[in-house]
């Protein structure tokens, strides 16, 4: 296993395919962002996109947006968001 550096939050990524840079690749994702005691394993993709929100609040967003994809309108009310920081 090849381990990623450190980031400033504390947390590692590691990939069990060693220079295969895939958005499957294994990552560690805090289920409600900077929450050291509370970490799980997802693909990176996934980590990437819910960056700063908390497990609850992607899988609002997701489902949300599903539903633009069908042919329907996002409630804007879905993006307010707890641990957005950007």
């Amino acid at each position: 296993m090849t381990e990623m550096p450190r980031k400033s939050t504390g947390c590692q990524r590691a990939t069990f395919c060693e220079g295969v840079k895939s958005p499957l690749y294994v990552s560690f994702d805090h289920r409600t962002p900077r929450e050291e005691d509370d970490i799980v394993v997802t693909a990176a993709c996934i980590n990437d996109m819910k960056t700063d929100m908390s497990e609850n609040e992607f899988r609002a967003v997701v489902i949300a947006l599903s539903k633009v994809f069908q042919g329907g309108i996002i409630d804007e009310k879905i993006f307010n968001l707890t641990y957005w920081k950007r």
